[in-house]
């Protein structure tokens, strides 16, 4: 992150700006408010995260998705192929393999979608 980036929330209902980075404090000011409940998804649209595709949670839906015979699985916020590779181990682990379907809503993925649609 650096200054000048957008931080969304809850589908950019509430608007933040990156006004400074010092290691992991990181000061933001509200460019549209609103009120803020919980369980709301985050998006950092202009910045490029190094964080895994799938947390431990995820690994364990995707296990019980394919154990309960789902015919195929998405993944959201892909970024380059490595992320579909991902999914593609965690399959491997259970021993049944489906269709993905991503999307590529993130700008790495954009500048790699020869990559991710091979992996696919």
């Amino acid at each position: 992150m650096k200054p000048g980036d957008p931080v969304l929330i809850n589908d950019g209902v509430i608007a933040l700006e990156v006004v400074s980075v010092d290691g992991p404090r990181v000061k933001i000011v509200v460019m549209e408010g609103s009120v803020l409940s919980n369980n709301k998804e985050s998006n950092l649209p202009g910045s490029a995260l190094n964080v895994p595709a799938m947390c431990e949670k995820d690994k364990g839906d995707l296990r019980l998705a394919l154990r309960t015979g789902r015919d195929m699985v998405g993944l959201s916020f892909v970024r380059n192929a490595a992320d579909i590779e991902d999914v593609d181990k965690a399959m491997d682990e259970v021993g049944i393999r489906v269709p993905v379907i991503s999307a590529l809503d993130k700008p790495q993925a954009v500048q790699a979608m020869e990559e991710v649609v091979v992996a696919l």
